[in-house]
C-alpha cells in the first residue's frame, strides 16, 4: 500500500513538472531590442501578474522624454530590474481579473479627459512568452500610426469560446480549474453589433470573417480612442471585471474593428 501511495506521489511531482516547470519559457536577455523614441506624448501600459523581471521590455521607454510608464500590477510585488534612477515609472495595483483589457479600459477610464497622444498597450509575459515578445519588437519598429497591433489575420464571425487555459505557466498555477465566464451575448458577431452596431468594410475579409491583430497588445492615437464616449469603455470594463471571460477574446478580436483604418 505505501509503495502505491508513493508511486502515486512520484507521477504527480512528474506531471507538475512536465506541465509547468519544464515548460517555462526562456527569458530574452540574448535578445536585442530595436531604439525607440516617441512620437508625442505617450503612456506605456503594461499588465503584469507575477512576471518576476520585465527589465528587458521595460528599457527602450525608461527616462525617455513625454514618456510615462505604468506598471498594472495583479500579482505579488516581487518585481525586480527596475533601475534606480527611472524616474517615469508608476505601478499601480488592481485586482488580478479581466485580463489585459483589464488595464487598458481602466487606464482609459480613469485618463478620458487627458489622454496623452499615443497609449502603448502591453503584456509583461512578453518578456517570457516567444510570440509576445516577437510582437512587442514589431511594435517598437512600427509607430508612425494611428493604430498597429500586428499582422492582419482572419477570424470567423461565428467564433466563440466555451473553454480557456492560460498560456502562462503562472496564470496555470494560479486557475488551475480554469474559471471562466462565458458572455451573455454571443457568438462574435452578434457581440460586435450589439457594440457598434455595424461592422465597417475596412475590417471585413469577406462576409463570414472579420480581420483582426493577434494577441492583445497595440498601440493608438487618442483621436481613435475617442471616437467612443467614456460609457461604452465602462460597460465594456464591467463585462471583464471577472478572473478571465469570452469577452476577452471577443476584445483581441475586435481592436482592430475599433481603432484600425487609418
Amino acid at each position: 500500500m505505501n509503495k502505491l501511495i508513493y508511486a502515486i506521489f512520484i507521477v504527480i511531482i512528474l506531471i507538475y513538472y512536465y506541465k509547468y516547470i519544464s515548460n517555462k519559457p526562456n527569458l530574452h536577455f540574448d535578445q536585442n531590442i530595436p531604439n525607440w523614441a516617441p512620437i508625442s506624448t505617450t503612456h506605456i501600459l503594461f499588465t503584469r501578474f507575477k512576471e518576476p523581471d520585465i527589465s528587458l521590455i521595460l528599457k527602450p521607454f525608461i527616462n525617455k522624454e513625454n514618456t510615462k510608464i505604468f506598471i498594472y500590477n495583479k500579482g505579488d510585488n516581487n518585481l525586480s530590474g527596475i533601475p534606480n534612477d527611472t524616474k517615469n515609472i508608476n505601478i499601480i495595483n488592481i485586482p488580478n481579473l479581466g485580463w489585459d483589457s483589464y488595464a487598458f479600459l481602466y487606464h482609459i477610464i480613469n485618463n478620458y479627459n487627458n489622454l496623452p497622444d499615443y497609449i502603448y498597450n502591453l503584456h509583461a509575459s512578453a518578456q517570457y512568452i516567444d510570440s509576445k515578445y516577437n510582437l512587442f519588437i514589431d511594435l517598437l519598429n512600427n509607430n508612425n500610426k494611428t493604430y498597429y497591433g500586428g499582422k492582419l489575420v482572419t477570424c470567423n464571425l461565428d467564433f466563440y469560446l466555451n473553454t480557456w487555459s492560460a498560456t502562462y505557466h503562472l496564470n496555470k498555477l494560479i486557475n488551475p480549474n480554469e474559471t471562466y465566464t462565458i458572455s451573455n451575448i454571443r457568438p462574435l458577431e452578434k457581440w460586435l453589433l450589439n457594440k457598434i452596431n455595424i461592422i465597417p468594410k475596412f475590417a471585413k475579409f469577406d462576409d463570414s470573417n472579420i480581420l483582426y491583430t493577434w494577441g492583445g497588445m497595440f498601440f493608438v492615437h487618442k483621436s481613435k480612442i475617442l471616437l467612443y464616449p467614456i460609457s461604452f469603455y465602462k460597460e465594456l470594463f464591467k463585462e471583464i471585471s471577472v478572473w478571465q471571460s469570452e469577452v476577452n477574446h471577443y476584445l483581441e478580436r475586435s481592436w482592430y474593428i475599433l481603432y484600425g483604418n487609418e
